[in-house]
């Protein structure tokens, strides 16, 4: 305790709590959560009387400004999704799971540890195909044996924040997605209480086996050859598109969001806050401005000014088809 009373060594604390193990500086979001746990840390010390006021004030901790929004570059567009999903389905021996297993996070907008988590029962699917609907009850994050009560590698208690233990939510199964699932369960002859996504030896299909297949066949449809000093090809991805495997959740948000979808709807289906679902893809809604500079023009028009006939405008949207994140690409992805 004598070492935080000290300026210079406390000092050297608080500098520390804001680089990486390397050296480098920490993101934001990093920087204020170390802080907080810092601050937490010296609070109970000075309940215990080992020190006799905490040095880290509160507004200190609360004063960083973090990025939530994502870069809309990072949005695949439909042909993108469908295209390397489609790539997926290639591979030996667990390319069948996992092209399922992300069809629901792009077409459904689930989180990897809520679609591990999908028994069969939870996926209503209408035998002629069609609009289903997908129960979101019990996510298992996948956080290693070293974390967990039972030595597993996914946490069976967890919930997702903002949200009560037991709580669910129920989401759209879009109709191409209730034909994969339908074709997925009858292939392997799934019954209701059977997981959903399984790995080929039994088991929870693993994150790191999701990942690779992605890495796979994302290089293949998204990565270019370039030539080396040999004069041999290497092949290589040199743009942020689709980098991870969580970006298929934000490019169907995005879609719902730029179709129009009443952002309170959007949050339920994808179990957030509003505020968090507006600071979070705010960037990348697109296909609206157009109506809304139309809207600023009638307001600032002065008195007695004729308004130009809808009629007689462009759409917003002209030259495209309506964006909805299925049916037509979206700028962020192009």
């Amino acid at each position: 305790m004598a070492a935080i009373e000290d300026g210079e060594q406390f000092d050297r604390l608080m500098t520390a709590l804001s680089v990486n193990l390397d050296g480098k500086s920490a993101a934001n979001s990093t920087i204020q959560r170390n802080r907080a746990i810092m601050h937490n840390a010296l609070k109970f010390a000075v309940q215990k009387n080992l020190l006799t006021e905490n040095p880290i004030k509160l507004g200190e901790v609360e004063k960083i400004r973090t990025v939530r929004a994502i870069d809309k570059r990072r949005v695949l567009n439909s042909t993108q999704a469908r295209a390397t999903l489609a790539a997926l389905k290639k591979q030996k021996p667990s390319g069948s799971r996992v092209h399922a297993f992300l069809a629901v996070m792009y077409f459904a907008a689930l989180r990897p540890e809520e679609v591990v988590s999908l028994y069969v029962r939870d996926v209503v699917l209408p035998a002629t195909g069609g609009w289903g609907e997908i129960t979101v009850s019990e996510p298992q994050p996948e956080i290693g044996k070293r974390w967990t009560d039972g030595g597993d590698v996914r946490d069976q208690r967890r919930q997702p924040k903002g949200r009560a233990v037991g709580e669910v939510r129920h989401v759209p199964c879009y109709p191409e997605l209730t034909a994969i699932l339908l074709a997925y369960i009858a292939a392997r002859k799934l019954k209701p209480n059977d997981k959903l996504f399984a790995g080929v030896r039994g088991g929870d299909l693993s994150a790191i086996v999701v990942r690779k297949g992605w890495s796979t066949a994302r290089m293949e449809v998204l990565g270019e050859d370039i030539a080396g000093p040999d004069g041999k090809a290497t092949r290589v991805v040199r743009v942020i598109t689709g980098k991870k495997v969580y970006d298929l959740r934000h490019a169907c948000l995005t879609g719902w969001l730029n179709s129009g979808v009443p952002p309170a709807q959007v949050a339920e289906w994808a179990g957030n806050s509003v505020p968090v679902l507006l600071a979070t893809y705010a960037k990348c809604i697109s296909g609206q401005e157009e109506d809304y500079k139309r809207r600023i023009e009638e307001g600032l028009k002065p008195p007695g000014t004729q308004s130009e006939p809808p009629e007689a405008r462009a759409p917003a949207n002209s030259g495209g088809a309506p964006m909805n994140g299925h049916e037509e690409p979206v700028e962020a992805g192009d």
